[in-house]
């Protein structure tokens, strides 16, 4: 859930928000802090918060090759990282039953 396009925003939303308990020690210089709301260095306010989010888009990528002795890759692509997440299979060995996002 990202946080408040608008309007207040409290260190506890930002603390949960970071996936942190909400009443855990935060200040506006820590480093989580800088990162969620996209300001590295220098002055920094809570409005920088808005709509900011610490979900990350992940985008699956399966590679599957034709003819005799095809494999099967299952990879996820997160902030253009390529990330191998099994083993090449040979595609006759290869079935995906159920996928769900959350």
């Amino acid at each position: 859930m990202a946080l408040p396009a608008s309007g207040q925003i409290t260190l506890n939303q930002v603390n949960v928000e970071l996936g942190l308990s909400g009443t855990a020690q935060i200040g506006m210089n820590d480093a989580a802090v800088r990162g969620l709301f996209g300001i590295a260095s220098g002055e920094i306010e809570m409005s920088d918060g808005y709509g900011k989010s610490s979900a990350q888009t992940a985008h699956f990528l399966v590679v599957a090759g034709g003819g005799g002795g095809s494999v099967v890759r299952l990879a996820v692509v997160v902030q253009g990282v390529f990330v191998p997440l099994i083993m090449p299979v040979p595609l006759a060995e290869a079935e995906v039953l159920s996928l769900q996002c959350h």
